[in-house]
């Protein structure tokens, strides 16, 4: 039997292109001025926000650590939390459909 890498080389690729580095901040084209859930994990630790993220049965990532973006999934999921931190403290929310919460509590 003939073993052909192709198909191997397809999915191999298919896998890589769900994870992408971001460049951009994911914050850039969605803007609120509040949101509840994101609010309240703006300011807390990592380890915090995770649990309350967890307690509001919301999904939590973080994205963007000590201002380096992490390699993320593209896919969308409406409600989860993805967090950019700094030393370790949550400095913004991006709430997935809904949008962003800052530290200073200013959208953008």
């Amino acid at each position: 039997m003939k073993f052909s890498a192709i198909p191997f080389v397809l999915l191999l690729l298919a896998l890589l292109g769900a994870c992408t580095t971001q460049n951009e901040p994911v914050e850039e084209g969605i803007s609120i001025t509040n949101n509840e859930h994101g609010q309240r994990l703006v300011g807390m630790s990592e380890d915090q926000a995770r649990a309350e993220a967890r307690r509001m049965g919301r999904p939590f990532r973080v994205v963007k650590r000590d201002g380096k973006a992490l390699m993320v999934t593209m896919d969308h999921v409406p409600g989860r939390l993805n967090a950019s931190v700094d030393q370790g403290m949550v400095t913004s929310i991006h709430v997935e459909g809904e949008g962003v919460i800052k530290l200073n509590n200013k959208a953008q």
